[in-house]
């Protein structure tokens, strides 16, 4: 190989694999973030079957009688493995929660979540429409 050519394939390499890496991000920056959906979510074939939160009797024949079965969650009752499968707690945050619920009694509403410590605005508000108190 020439000694010209050989001298500068190495720079001209880097430039290509640095502007197609800028490329790639310039392109994908307000890509959709990619979310994992816990088995809660699945149905009896293991399908997700588009809906988060919590569910009881998961006997999805068809959509608008899964759709009818949905409960939401009610968190005075709600065991740590049913609190961890909601998006946004994990199992201190949901442990915490428990917590609190044992100290303090029940849940008189969903905004006394905001009271846990690690519970701010935007975990509340991801979690709301799946949840409620009774």
């Amino acid at each position: 190989m020439n000694i010209n050519v050989k001298r500068y394939l190495f720079p001209l390499l880097c430039v290509v694999f640095i502007t197609s890496c800028a490329a790639f991000v310039y392109l994908h920056r307000n890509a959709a973030p990619t979310y994992v959906e816990f088995a809660s979510n699945m149905n009896q074939s293991g399908e997700y079957d588009g809906k988060g939160g919590h569910q009881e009797g998961s006997d999805a024949d068809s959509d608008a009688e899964s759709d009818a079965e949905f409960t939401p969650l009610n968190i005075n009752r709600a065991t740590l493995d049913e609190l961890t499968a909601l998006r946004g707690i994990g199992p201190a945050l949901g442990q915490r929660i428990i917590d609190f619920r044992e100290e303090h009694g029940d849940f008189k509403s969903v905004e006394e979540l905001l009271q846990v410590q690690g519970i701010g605005e935007r975990v509340l508000g991801g979690i709301k429409e799946f949840i409620v108190v009774e």
